[in-house]
């Protein structure tokens, strides 16, 4: 009976447990094996160029226009929380966009946004810019009249650098109903073997987007515009237990915890 109980438990467990993913891009097929664009031509998988002067994704071709790689596992958009990482080099006042969309290898609209057949799709993303010498901000768009465009940002203290340096950008998000999400931002220095310098800013944002939470199924994108490497993209994912296996999680605890008070007996 206990050991049924346990494995109930342990499979309860698994269904609301964490779920890793991390490419280096070491491998030559793992930005076809793990990416998906509509556009090509401008990154391309590289063997060196990266993190320790391993593999990578060369950027350094892109177009005026940016390209936009997604990253092909999706994931609930009422999951509890989500994040995303990744390791770029270039000029971070010009780094595009890192979010979340709803369509695996969407088209770019007029604006380079995430489109679908000539719409903007739903997006939320973080970026950097050069106001007052460097900020790091976080986007909102939800098509409808309810959910405009919204935009806020914070000022990077130290300014950022317009020469070609690493950093670490890192997305997450936390679902809090009623298709509102907390979007939090991270922006770290970083060093050629990986290793994080200094945290240059921190921000955090309460956005509405009724077509993200509404769409079967979100997906990280990266939108880097300009710059030179892309590297060690990491993600990380929190579901929400089902509801079906709450009783079993209750129960098995209880269970398991009145054996533990027999033992002691």
């Amino acid at each position: 009976m206990r050991t049924l109980l346990v494995s109930a438990l342990g499979l309860a467990l698994a269904s609301a447990a964490f779920a890793d993913t991390y490419v280096d891009f070491n491998a030559p097929g793992d930005f076809a094996t793990y990416f998906s664009s509509a556009q090509s031509g401008g990154i391309i998988a590289s063997g060196s160029g990266g993190l320790s002067d391993s593999g990578s994704l060369d950027i350094t071709g892109l177009p005026s226009a940016p390209q936009m790689i997604t990253f092909n596992q999706g994931f609930s958009p009422t999951m509890s929380s989500w994040s995303a990482s990744i390791y770029f080099y270039g000029d971070a006042q010009n780094f595009w966009q890192f979010g979340v969309t709803t369509k695996a290898a969407p088209d770019l609209d007029d604006f380079g946004y995430p489109g679908s057949e000539g719409e903007s799709l739903p997006v939320i993303w973080i970026q950097t810019g050069n106001d007052s010498g460097g900020a790091l901000g976080i986007g909102n768009y939800s098509p409808g009249p309810f959910h405009p465009e919204e935009w806020n940002s914070t000022l990077v203290p130290s300014g950022l650098p317009t020469s070609n340096a690493w950093y670490r950008y890192t997305i997450s998000g936390t679902y809090l109903g009623d298709d509102q999400y907390d979007i939090h931002a991270l922006l770290y220095e970083a060093n050629a073997d990986g290793t994080l310098g200094a945290q240059l800013a921190e921000f955090s944002f309460e956005v509405y987007n009724s077509g993200l939470a509404a769409s079967e199924t979100l997906y990280f994108f990266i939108s880097p515009g300009q710059g030179v490497t892309l590297d060690n993209f990491h993600t990380d994912l929190e579901a929400i237990p089902e509801p079906a296996t709450l009783p079993v999680l209750l129960a098995g605890a209880a269970v398991l915890a009145w054996h533990r008070r027999r033992s002691r007996r």
